[in-house]
């Protein structure tokens, strides 16, 4: 029998499959004109991943989730991708995040190409993780539309385990517990 969090991750992944399936030029449009937000994040990234891009799925993965748009300026504005290195960054992506030297735990992005008015660009949808991430031994979270360093911030880093370990200990049932043994608190 596999772990409950193997099953956990597997229907995130088949839910993130299905939204991405579902992503088409007019949904991306209507969330580019919502504008960047603690869920929206664009970047331009033309020719490569740059590092920022892997620190915002970071953070998604420990806030709410979110959507990445790579190939959309700050105003944005659809600039597109590379074509011909649009193939190599999505690889990239998908080997980076599964990478247990860069990410941990890893975070199996699963980036699509869409064409839009003729021009490529990379969506890629970030489930809420459900534990805490790390990208090169560094916490990442939003604050608005920002990704936080917040590693060496002790507040804000004991606020995101804090926020992640809720369904840990919340939802958990413990064998043999009666309701004698609750404190009144």
């Amino acid at each position: 029998m596999q772990p409950k969090w193997i099953n956990q991750i597997g229907t995130s992944l088949a839910l993130t499959r299905i939204k991405l399936a579902q992503m088409d030029g007019i949904k991306i449009k209507a969330i580019i004109k919502q504008g960047e937000n603690s869920q929206v994040e664009f970047k331009e990234c033309q020719d490569r991943i740059s590092h920022s891009v892997y620190e915002t799925v970071c953070s998604f993965l420990n806030y709410k989730g979110g959507t990445l748009l790579l190939g959309v300026n700050d105003a944005g504005e659809i600039i597109g991708v590379n074509k011909g290195n649009a193939p190599a960054m999505v690889k990239n992506l998908i080997n980076t995040s599964n990478n247990e030297e860069l990410f941990v735990p890893y975070a199996n992005v699963m980036p699509e190409m869409v064409e839009i008015d003729g021009m490529t660009i990379i969506v890629i949808q970030i489930p809420e993780g459900e534990s805490v991430y790390q990208y090169k031994h560094r916490f990442f979270d939003r604050n608005g539309d920002a990704d936080v360093d917040v590693t060496k911030q002790p507040q804000l880093l004991n606020q995101l385990f804090e926020r992640k370990s809720q369904n840990l200990f919340e939802s958990r049932c413990v064998a043999g517990l009666k309701v004698d043994d609750l404190d009144g608190d």
